[in-house]
Parts: C-alpha cells; sequence; structure tokens
C-alpha cells in the first residue's frame, strides 16, 4: 500500500480524470497543485509524469477491484439472486464513482486508461480484467452447480461481462441521452440474466 504523500499523489490524478482533463495535457505542476504538495515532492517518489499515471493507475484499479475480490458467492442463494448481489456492487461503484458520468466526457471513463497513451497502463488494465473475470468465472460456476446454465468457458464469460458492462452504461448514461424508453434498475438486472442464461444454455 502506498504511503499517504502518494496516495494523495494518486488521488490528485483521479480528481483531474474526473475534472475533465486528458494524460497528456496533465503536467506535473497540476498533479502537485491539485495534491497540496510541492512539485519538487513528487519527483522525490516518481522519476516522470508517466511513471505517476501508470502508478495512479495502479492503485485506482487495486481499489476498484477490492469489493469485486471480497465477493462472497452465498450457496444459499439461487444463482439469480448471486448475480443480482453482484451486479448491485458495480452499482455501488458506479455511484461511489459518479462524477465520471458527465456528458461532456461521455463514454471515455468507462475504459480510461485502455488507450496506448502511456507504456504500462495497458497491461495494468488486462490484469485488472483478468481478476474480474475470474470472480464472473467463479460466479457463473456457482449457475452451472445449481443446474441453472449448462456450461463456463472463457467465451461465455467474456459475453457475460460483457452484458453487465452494457447495463452498466445505459444506467450511468442514459440521464444525459435521448432514449425511447426507460428502463428501471430491474428491468436491467433481469436482461443481464436473461442474456446469460441464454449464452450458457
Amino acid at each position: 500500500m502506498a504511503d499517504n504523500k502518494k496516495e494523495k499523489i494518486f488521488a490528485a490524478v483521479l480528481k483531474l480524470f474526473k475534472e475533465g482533463n486528458k494524460i497528456e495535457d496533465i503536467k506535473v505542476s497540476d498533479i502537485a497543485e491539485k495534491a497540496g504538495i510541492g512539485k519538487g515532492s513528487i519527483y522525490l517518489y516518481f522519476a516522470s509524469k508517466d511513471v505517476v499515471i501508470v502508478e495512479a493507475a495502479e492503485y485506482f484499479f487495486e481499489i476498484w477491484l477490492k469489493p469485486f475480490e471480497e465477493f462472497v458467492i452465498d450457496n444459499q442463494k439461487s444463482f439469480k439472486e448471486i448475480l443480482t448481489d453482484f451486479i448491485e456492487v458495480h452499482l455501488n461503484l458506479l455511484d461511489e464513482y459518479s462524477s465520471f458520468r458527465n456528458p461532456k466526457y461521455g463514454f471515455e471513463y468507462m475504459s480510461l486508461f485502455n488507450s496506448e497513451t502511456l507504456p504500462g497502463t495497458l497491461d495494468i488494465v488486462q490484469k485488472a480484467r483478468l481478476k474480474y473475470l475470474r470472480v464472473l468465472e467463479n460466479i457463473l460456476n456457482a449457475g452451472v452447480e445449481q443446474k441453472v446454465i449448462s456450461f463456463v468457458n472463457r467465451y461465455s464469460v467474456n459475453v457475460a461481462a460483457q452484458a453487465i458492462i452494457i447495463i452498466l452504461q445505459y444506467l450511468g448514461f442514459k440521464d444525459m441521452i435521448e432514449i425511447e424508453q426507460d428502463y428501471t434498475v430491474d428491468e436491467c438486472r433481469n436482461a443481464a440474466y436473461e442474456m446469460i442464461l441464454r449464452i450458457c444454455k
């Protein structure tokens, strides 16, 4: 875990992203000002701005993944209830990071570091995604054990993840775009569940 000053620096980077600053436009002086520390202090911890961004990305995904990695599958519940609980973790994060849902920035924040802007960030995103998919795979295996779905493989896990992402994108941005029909959270959960059933039958 990073020490307190590094955490302040990482938090400053995330604040700058939330305000709509692009990676390439952020300066070390911006990070220092947002963190409330001297510019020179940043260079005591990091060799360059790029290193700050890469480590901030790693720190962010560590925090973001924690509630997923701590997710406990309650075998007393039905597969649908387990999946609903899992989706609820996503919705809580969506609320926690609600400032990312801004019409000015749109869907860019759904894949904030998923670009070739900086060496190292893609690797961090891929590692975080694999950790997330392993958790989702365990949930789908619970569905197999309950004989609700028939199989789990790499394809089904990835498509199940996409089904969840689609409903999150809709719920996260529906108030900012023109839509013909307004679906409730429960309807979106049910849609994801039905899609996963069709994938894994």
